[in-house]
């Protein structure tokens, strides 16, 4: 508060406070707050310094940053259960016509039951106090960003390409799904030569009375690949007019966005071929992650009390479900 002195007169106090530290600098300060030799969950209210409640939107918000899948749309489902059960409806009534005073036939629709059960998806770092307290940018604020990001990326890959296995339980991605449609680039994959695959992709979408928007996601080898199409075998001019990109979206094909990630497998086997890699051209509102937690990242300066050192871990728990399978298009068999 600052106080103008007018000589008896009129007194202005200008009462407008600074801003407050963004909640970034909120989280370093609490990470750094943490003395040897204590344990404390950095994005529960115990630690006082990042209590506010947009702290775990945050977090979900780097999240975000990294995950292909998340920045696409699919839609995100919170439960604070060991699991969720979702209803699915699996067949259409079938009206018909009828005359006046027919008897008019009843017939249920089908359904079925979704079961959400989240899998955990973590990592631990261990480091030296020296380096905690000695450096400078801070490893702290570092490791938080990289796992951040890790998390992110390997969410990822279980969104799309998780094989659902029993031990350790994984996320059954979109790649294991029963029921989604496919595009298939020959016997012994091929390389794309035109968009045809994508506009057949689009196609039994719309086939399927599947809803848009759409999302494309490539490997970046497939959509490096793309933007070297030329009009012609002598042209010099290329297929895709470059697009200005919008956050994580590369460019626009069809009206649809693309989007690219690394985790997608470069090595899958198609006939002959085992350097294939699948792209997926899908509705976002038909795909939902069921999140039990936000990524959380944790700074523990107590267990490893007698090496002078300290350990942060991060962890999330997630699941995927797809009540209608034909909203996916997995066009597989693509090679360089």
């Amino acid at each position: 508060m600052k106080t103008e002195d007018r000589g008896g007169g009129l007194a202005v106090e200008d009462r407008s406070a600074a801003a407050g530290p963004t909640i970034e600098a909120r989280v370093i300060d609490a990470l750094r707050d943490v003395r040897k030799g204590e344990t404390r969950a950095l994005s529960t209210s115990s630690a006082a310094a990042i209590a506010p409640p947009e702290l775990s939107t945050f977090l979900f918000d780097k999240l975000r940053a990294a995950s292909v899948a998340l920045a696409s749309g699919v839609r995100v489902i919170a439960t604070d259960r060991e699991s969720i059960q979702f209803p699915q409806l699996t067949s259409d009534v079938s009206p018909a016509f009828y005359a006046e005073l027919d008897t008019i036939a009843a017939a249920d629709p089908g359904f079925a039951t979704l079961t959400a059960t989240p899998k955990k998806i973590a990592h631990r770092v261990e480091l030296s106090n020296e380096v905690i307290d000695d450096s400078e940018p801070s490893v702290v604020e570092t490791i938080n960003a990289h796992l951040m990001t890790m998390l992110g990326l390997k969410l990822d890959a279980g969104i799309f390409e998780g094989s659902g296995a029993a031990s350790p339980p994984t996320i059954r991605g979109l790649q294991g799904v029963a029921g989604i449609q496919s595009v298939v680039m020959g016997t012994n994959g091929a390389a794309f030569t035109s968009l045809d695959p994508i506009i057949d992709a689009i196609g039994l979408l719309e086939a399927a009375n599947v809803p848009p928007p759409y999302a494309i996601v490539f490997h970046p080898r497939t959509w490096t690949a793309l933007r070297k199409l030329k009009e012609t075998g002598t042209s010099v001019q290329p297929v895709l007019a470059p697009d200005p990109p919008a956050e994580m979206v590369k460019a626009t094909l069809f009206g649809v966005p693309v989007l690219t990630t690394s985790q997608l497998s470069t090595a899958e086997t198609q006939g002959t071929a085992t350097n294939a890699s699948s792209a997926y051209v899908y509705a976002p509102n038909e795909v939902v992650l069921v999140r039990r937690q936000d990524a959380e990242i944790e700074l523990d300066r107590s267990r490893l009390f007698d090496r002078d050192g300290s350990e942060m871990r991060g962890k999330l728990r997630a699941d995927l479900l797809v009540p209608n399978p034909a909203a996916v298009v997995r066009v597989r068999g693509i090679v360089p």
